[in-house]
């Protein structure tokens, strides 16, 4: 059961790294012992997060699990939504270029615009790299 997607951009093939890739595998190894447990009741949804069922995860489920996470590793709260800002402003405070912005956006669904306007937000540590780039052509 997959969603539609809020926008058509919603949509879309994303790279990864081989990082990524080898945990996504050995996790779809895992997925594939699940299968076998459950045998006549999974429900194959072909998802990459699921229940030992194959369901999809209720997103207030999801949300409860990262809670956990968070109260074990004595973090604050942080919901997936807050993930994803978090992951969109690290893109954007780590940006070389234009281009590295241009890509952070197309990997969140956004216009660059966008972007910027939701999800950036003025880092401290950027800031003074400005000011210290316009100092610096000042001398």
């Amino acid at each position: 059961m997959l969603a539609g997607g809020k926008t058509r951009r919603s949509r879309r093939t994303i790279p990864i790294d081989a990082h990524t890739m080898a945990a996504l595998e050995t996790h779809r190894r895992g997925q594939v012992a699940e299968r076998l447990r459950a045998g006549e009741a999974w429900e194959d949804h072909n998802l990459v997060v699921a229940t030992a069922t194959g369901r999809p995860i209720e997103p207030r489920n999801f949300n409860h699990t990262l809670q956990r996470i968070n109260n074990t590793a004595r973090l604050p709260r942080l919901s997936s939504h807050g993930l994803r800002h978090t992951a969109a402003t690290h893109m954007v405070a780590n940006a070389i270029d234009v281009g590295e912005l241009r890509a952070a956006a197309d990997v969140l669904g956004h216009s660059p615009d966008m972007l910027m306007r939701t999800y950036a937000h003025t880092l401290p540590a950027a800031l003074k790299s400005v000011i210290d780039r316009i100092d610096e052509r000042s001398a």
